[in-house]
Order: C-alpha cells, then sequence, then structure tokens
C-alpha cells in the first residue's frame, strides 16, 4: 500500500487576483532558461529575504504553463529524506504516473533502512532515466527551500541537478542560498539567479499596488517616501497598507515609519495585531502553532465554533494568511507573521504550548492520519504521546510512513517511557542491529529481556518479535543453529496478521537454513515470504525475495524453475513500473547465469549486460 500524500503539498497555489505583474523580471528571465527542445540552463534560483514575492513570481511566470509545472511547497518535516524525496516524485508524477514508480516503490517498500541510507544510487538512477524519457519541456518548482537543513538532502540535490535531463528545468525559491557548488554553476552557465534586487518593487509597482489595488489616496511625495523607507518590500508595503488603512494621520504614519526590514516588519505586524480584539489575538496565537490550517483542525486547537468564519475573513481582510487551494479549504500564514505569532504565544502563555499541540494531535488521530499525529506530539514534546501512538498504530505507520520517522520516535523515546511499550523495544532492536550492528542493539535486546523475565509474558506476541530479533542477531554472528532455533520459537509465536514481523523472519529463516546448508528447506520459507509480499502489494520487496528463490534454485540446480521465475517477475517488474531499479538489474543478471547454463551465451551477454546497466551507479 502507498502511503497517502497531502495533496495540498503538490498543487499549485492560486495567483492572488492583486499581484502586480513583474514583466521586466521575465523578460530577464525567459530567454535565459527556455530552449526549442529543452533548457539551457537547468535552475532558475529565486533567493531573497521573507516578503519580497517570491512565491508570487514564479507564480506569474508559469501562469500559462500550469499543465507543464510541477509544484512541491516545502515545511519542516520534509527535512527526513525519505519523506522529501517522495513528496518530489509525487510531484513529478503530474507529468508520467510512470515516473520514478520504480524509486517510490522502494520507500514504500519499508525495509527497516531506506534504499537513500544504504546506497542512494539504486535510488536515483532509476527516476533520472525515467526523466530522461519525458517528451516535452516541464517545469518543477520547490518552493521555500530554505526550511531543508539536512546535509544529506542537500548532497542528494546536487547529484539529482547535475543529472537532470535538458527537458526538466528547476524553480527554487529560498530565503538563504542552498549549500550547493552554485559558483560552479554559474560558471558553466547553468543556472539564473533572480536576487532581491530583482524582486524589490520599482516607484512605479509601489503606485500601482498602493493607489490602484490598495485603494490608498496619496501624494506622489507620500508614495517616493513609502517607496524609499521599504525598499521595494512588497510585504513591507501590504503591512504599510493595513497601517494606513487605520491610521487617523497619514501623514505623521508616514514621516514617523522607519527601521530595518525587520524592524518594519515586527512593528507593523504588532499594530494589525494590536488592532485586533483580544479574542481573535488569541485565536491567532493558539493556531500559530500549525503551518496549515483549516477550519476543523483550527476549531479542535482553539474550541472555538467560528473558525471558518474567522479564517474567511482574515483572507478577504489580507491579514497574512494565504489560501493553498482553490477551494479555500486550507490556509496557512505568511511566514513571517506566523513566526511572530508564535514568538507571541511562547512569550505569554508558555505553559498553553503542550495543551495546542495535543489537541492538534487528537485531530490527526481522529481523521485517521497516525503520521501527521506523531508529527505534532514531536514537536510539542509529547513523547508519552508518540510511544502510545507509534504503539498502537505501528502497522499503518510502517505501511505509510517512511522508516526515518519510526527510527526518529524511537531515539527520542526516552527508556522509562519505552519500558511501557515493550514491543516498541523490539522495533527499536530491529532498527539498531540494522543500522549500527550487534553492539548497539545490545541494551535494547537485555531491556526486553528483562521485561519478558520479569512479566512472565514468555510465550506470546513480544517473546515472538525477541526471538525474530535474536535471529537477525545469530545470522550476523554466523551463529547458524542458534538463529535456526530462535527463528522456530519466533515463527509459533508471531501472529499471522504481523505480516511485516512473519515476511522478515521468513527470510532470516530462509537465510540461516541457506548458510547451514539446506536449500531445499530455505526455498520454502523464501517462497512464504514471497506470497506475503505478493499479498501485501509490496513490489520492491517482491523483486528481493524472488532474487532469493531463483538463487536457491539455482543452488539446487533447477534450471528451468529459476527461468520461468526470473522471466515471471521481469514481466512484472515492467508492468509495475519497477523495471529500471537494481533489483530488477540483479534478475537480468541471474536471467543471464541461467542462459548461461542453458549454453544461449549470446542471449546471456545480452542479458548479463542489461542487467549491468540497470544496475549501475551512473545516469546518463
Amino acid at each position: 500500500m502507498e502511503k497517502p500524500i497531502l495533496k495540498i503539498k503538490t498543487s499549485i497555489p492560486p495567483l492572488s487576483p492583486g499581484a502586480i505583474p513583474r514583466p521586466h523580471i521575465n523578460e530577464k528571465i525567459t530567454p535565459h532558461f527556455q530552449a526549442k527542445e529543452g533548457f539551457s540552463r537547468f535552475l532558475t534560483l529565486v533567493s531573497a529575504p521573507a516578503g519580497y514575492g517570491k512565491t508570487t513570481f514564479i507564480r506569474q511566470l508559469i501562469r500559462e504553463k500550469e499543465d507543464r509545472t510541477a509544484w512541491f511547497s516545502l515545511s519542516e518535516e520534509d527535512n527526513e529524506p525519505e519523506h522529501f524525496w517522495f513528496y518530489l516524485i509525487s510531484a513529478l508524477q503530474k507529468f508520467d504516473g510512470e515516473t520514478g514508480k520504480g524509486s517510490k516503490a522502494m520507500l514504500n517498500s519499508n525495509p527497516v533502512n531506506s534504499p537513500l541510507s544504504n546506497d542512494p544510487m539504486t535510488f536515483f538512477t532509476p527516476l533520472l532515466n525515467d526523466l530522461f524519457e519525458l517528451e516535452k519541456p516541464v517545469f518543477l518548482v520547490l518552493d521555500d527551500y530554505h526550511l531543508i537543513n539536512n546535509l544529506q538532502i542537500h548532497e542528494e540535490m546536487v547529484f539529482f541537478l547535475e543529472n537532470l535531463p535538458p527537458t526538466l528545468h528547476l524553480f527554487v525559491t529560498t530565503r538563504s542560498d542552498p549549500p550547493w557548488p552554485l559558483s560552479r554553476w554559474r560558471g558553466k552557465g547553468q543556472i539564473m539567479d533572480i536576487r532581491l534586487k530583482d524582486l524589490r518593487f520599482t516607484e512605479k509597482e509601489t503606485k500601482n499596488f498602493l493607489c490602484e489595488k490598495e485603494k490608498q489616496d496619496l501624494s506622489q511625495n507620500q508614495l517616493i517616501a513609502l517607496h524609499k523607507k521599504t525598499e521595494g518590500w512588497a510585504s513591507g508595503l501590504q503591512l504599510v497598507a493595513h497601517s494606513l488603512a487605520s491610521s487617523s494621520d497619514r501623514e505623521d504614519f508616514i514621516t514617523n515609519f522607519t527601521g530595518t526590514h525587520r524592524h518594519v516588519f515586527y512593528f507593523l505586524s504588532q499594530e494589525v495585531l494590536n488592532k485586533q480584539t483580544a479574542e481573535v489575538r488569541s485565536f491567532l496565537m493558539d493556531i500559530s502553532i500549525l503551518r496549515r490550517l483549516n477550519p476543523s483542525l483550527c476549531e479542535a486547537v482553539t474550541g472555538r465554533e467560528d473558525s471558518n468564519l474567522l479564517l474567511t475573513n482574515f483572507e478577504k481582510n489580507n491579514l497574512f494568511i494565504l489560501p493553498l487551494d482553490e477551494t479555500g479549504d486550507w490556509f496557512r500564514f505568511h511566514q513571517l507573521f506566523g513566526d511572530l505569532l508564535y514568538h507571541q504565544l511562547k512569550a505569554n502563555f508558555p505553559k498553553k504550548i503542550p495543551q495546542l499541540y495535543q489537541r492538534a494531535t487528537k485531530w490527526f488521530l481522529d481523521q485517521e492520519e497516525p503520521g501527521e499525529a506523531i508529527r505534532h506530539a514531536l514537536a510539542g514534546n509529547d513523547l508519552e504521546g508518540v510511544a502510545e501512538i507509534l504503539n498502537s498504530a505501528y502497522g499503518e505507520i510502517l505501511q505509510t510512513e517512511e522508516p526515518s520517522l519510526r527510527s526518529r520516535c524511537l531515539e527520542k523515546i526516552p527508556p522509562q517511557i519505552l519500558r511501557k511499550y515493550p514491543k516498541l523495544i523490539a522495533h527499536k532492536a530491529l532498527f539498531q542491529l540494522v543500522k549500527e550492528g550487534k553492539g548497539g542493539v545490545k541494551e535494547s535486546l537485555q531491556m526486553l529481556e528483562e521485561y519478558i523475565r520479569e512479566n512472565k509474558t514468555d510465550g506470546d506476541e513480544l517473546s515472538g518479535l525477541f526471538a525474530t530479533v535474536k535471529t537477525y542477531f545469530h545470522i550476523y554472528s554466523n551463529q547458524f543453529p542458534q538463529a535456526l532455533e530462535h527463528a522456530e520459537k519466533a515463527l509459533d509465536l508471531l501472529p499471522l496478521d504481523s505480516h511485516y514481523w512473519r515476511m522478515s523472519l521468513e527470510v532470516f529463516l530462509g537465510d540461516s537454513l541457506l548458510l547451514s546448508g539446506k536449500p531445499r528447506e530455505a526455498y520454502m520459507h523464501y517462497l512464504k515470504a514471497h506470497q506475503i509480499n505478493e499479498e501485501r502489494g509490496n513490489n520492491y520487496l517482491l523483486l528481493s525475495t524472488g532474487i532469493k528463490i531463483i538463487n536457491t534454485h539455482l543452488s539446487l540446480g533447477e534450471i528451468r524453475e529459476a527461468e520461468k521465475i526470473a522471466t515471471d517477475l521481469l514481466k512484472f517488474a515492467q508492468g509495475n513500473g519497477v523495471s529500471r531499479i537494481p533489483r530488477a538489474g540483479t534478475l537480468w543478471v541471474l536471467l543471464g547465469e541461467i542462459k548461461r547454463e542453458q549454453g544461449d551465451l549470446s542471449e546471456a551477454q545480452r542479458c548479463m549486460e542489461r542487467g549491468l546497466f540497470i544496475s549501475q551507479k551512473e545516469v546518463p
């Protein structure tokens, strides 16, 4: 089952009808990134401080190109690499549902370790190869990239950008330059820069905005004064318009309006905020914990029943709330205004914050979105709540969320809480064993063993989880008799609906038997693991267990059986979008080995060359 996405994150935001056209920037940029059959540059970097209209500018630029534009609105939770790439691929699949399907299958497979941490090129090669097959030039927008601070994502983006096909152009909006080799790319003429000096409003645009859009009756001297003091800062001008509308002495306001961008923003935001009623100010501060807002969520967090009316009025009155969809269901604060509100909340009502996060967590649980619920519980530092959600909804989270979220939760939950949820100790032990080896898992194994002994739970599901982890531990130590002993015990104890653990156990048991010189017995367990993956629709792991089955047939000399399974799996891979991932390359190599055994050397060479090409780490 593919994890669901928040579609709002991959939807092109609506363009405000009051947006000021910026033809002088369009004239500067358009000739430099468009070519007849592709793009002469792969990146347009729109880098400027907050409030300079970066997103609006890009939205205007693609006005006639929405059908050829994919959009990804970034937020703090996208700092998890699996989460980031899952959404980026989801955005790209707007053009072709098959694009990145193989790479996405790896993320959906939910192995203990993500392919991004094991061997990133096995993930990127099929994705980039798919993009090379796009027939028409297309655009991808990454909005608010400054929210990404994960070095791994930055490094992966460099590889991704340097291997893009000429038919894909990337727009990036950011408040600060990402840690990419921008100087090298500029030297090669591969990027176009749009900076603060480009985005500043001209005097003509300032007049257009204040007088025509905001209907302010200002003299030429007043307009010049405001333009100089705001330095063409779009959000500053918007804040000025708000203050002018309620000012009894415009001349005095304009004369005394001074300060740097940051001070200007806080001065005007405070003035706007202070003009609201106490109830509205309280409402705004309470919902400032949310990165995305809708009426139902706001009502749950604040306890108010008029959230829909308030949000509608905020949007109508331009109170720094922006729509995220055409239907007006979801909104977000202007980033700096949201930051100000949260700062006010922390300064005035710090004890209220955990309760607000708990309410948001409960709302997402009621919406059957445990992944979002966990993220809000983490943000509120409610580690007891994190443990409770993870323990009760682990199976669903396993199916719908990336491994790094589970790993982060398990690392943050302290031992005193973890002991209340012994199944989580088993999950943590398996994570640690894969990531850190035997040394990192001993404390968790000891904690779990003590719990089983003290609570006399030997013989139930928990003991089955413990035995599964011990099986892998002994395989790691080349202690196959002990591994087999624990595997047999786990097989008897694990519930039939514990699909992920039973699949893993069958593989572990097969490995133990194969390495013990019992391929026939190993085959039966690999086959059971394969059937579980087939029933659960896990295409990536289906190829993995298929490879183990083929290898077992080959070790038994069953060439025809191995050939049939390899051929069937390759057809399956082709029909399910996983034909270009390295696991499929391994299948081609195995088929080549089969053809060699059958004496068809030319076909063996063709299959092996194809398999090596698919499995290689380089891209075209």
